[in-house]
């Protein structure tokens, strides 16, 4: 897998500050939880702690109103942004590709570019019940990994093949599905595509 590619995504852009408190808590608790994985977080989840700690005193402080006290909050939130990217950085560090080890620290993995198959990639039902056939763009010299979910959360391997398609058999007609696929390449395997959804007939 191309590591450099597997990257945090914080979506703080658009969360009030509550929901960043929230966030920080969610995070600090999940690295803690895994000394074994995230072994020398050094100042980087301090400064992250503190900066929550700061922003919280802030944030009660504006329940008596006045402009100066938000603006005293704002600038503790520009602090723990800033104190937030420099844990994602250590986090990314730590992953060395694997989005499994974002996913432990409390964080989301951002979602990569569609490559040109993974643009075409869909679903469609077969000839006859629980027949799912998957397709996606054929690459040159290149094998796919297959996966299905009926929840898009646990997956099960469908399987490998060096064609750019495959057909799942034995699904349960009107459960609704999730399909994904990944290449491997010379580099190894490549991230999972985004699922495609189907209800089965």
């Amino acid at each position: 897998m191309r590591q450099n590619k597997i990257r945090v995504a914080l979506y703080m852009a658009n969360m009030s500050v509550p929901e960043k408190l929230k966030k920080s808590k969610r995070v600090e608790g999940a690295i803690l939880g895994n000394p074994s994985i995230f072994v020398s977080p050094g100042t980087a989840l301090s400064d992250m702690t503190n900066a929550a700690a700061a922003l919280e005193t802030a944030w009660n402080n504006t329940e008596d109103g006045g402009k100066s006290l938000t603006a005293i909050m704002r600038n503790k939130e520009e602090l723990f942004d800033a104190a937030m990217l420099q844990l994602a950085i250590y986090v990314e560090l730590t992953a060395a590709g694997d989005p499994e080890v974002i996913y432990l620290a409390g964080l989301d993995v951002r979602p990569l570019p569609a490559t040109h198959a993974q643009a075409n990639f869909e679903a469609k039902h077969g000839n006859g019940t629980g027949l799912v056939q998957l397709k996606t763009k054929a690459v040159k010299g290149v094998s796919y990994d297959w996966q299905y979910s009926n929840d898009n959360v646990n997956w099960t391997d469908a399987g490998a093949s060096l064609q750019s398609r495959k057909m799942l058999e034995g699904l349960s007609p009107g459960t609704r599905y999730w399909f994904r696929f990944a290449v491997i390449d010379k580099n190894g395997q490549q991230p999972w595509s985004e699922p495609v959804s189907l209800i089965v007939v």
